[in-house]
């Protein structure tokens, strides 16, 4: 059964989903090592992840990483089953013990999460007020009242103290 609540969770704030939080002070990408640890606690929970989304600082990070040769890193398998996904909407200011500045990833099988539509997106325009109209101006308000539920909470895993 899925308990919703009055204000929207996201998957950080969901019971349930699982994290892997390598130090206190947050981490920076030398491996695939968290990303594969977010793997194996989603198929031990016998779910199928199948994306990953990050910030693009992260992104950059782990596209960077290198061999002892300097050489780039080749990626294990698991990481060319995932679709990467990367959005400026995932902050990179969050604090981490000491840390001012980590980041999230969030690691799951997106098909258990369900979007519900409570209002459809509305738009709302506007030409009056003040001097909008001899300046050409137009106010736009755009209104949605949108959520998610994962079905399977379990099924997702954040990353937590991702450090630059």
């Amino acid at each position: 059964m899925i308990l919703l609540s009055l204000e929207p969770l996201g998957v950080l704030n969901t019971a349930g989903v699982q994290e892997v939080l390598p130090t206190i002070d947050g981490f920076a990408f030398a491996d695939y090592d968290e990303m594969s640890e977010a793997v194996e606690l989603i198929e031990t929970a016998n779910g199928t992840p199948n994306a990953v989304i990050y910030a693009p600082r992260t992104k950059a990070q782990i596209n960077r990483l290198k061999d002892t040769t300097g050489q780039p890193l080749q990626a294990p398998p698991f990481w060319g089953e995932l679709a990467t996904l990367s959005t400026n909407q995932v902050p990179v200011n969050i604090t981490q013990g000491a840390s001012s500045n980590t980041s999230l990833a969030f690691v799951g099988d997106f098909s258990q999460m369900f979007v519900g539509v409570r209002q459809d997106l509305n738009l709302q325009f506007d030409r009056t007020g003040g001097e909008a109209l001899e300046r050409f101006q137009l106010r736009i308000r755009m209104t949605a009242r949108w959520d998610v539920a994962l079905a399977r909470p379990s099924h997702f895993c954040v990353v937590k103290g991702i450090q630059q």
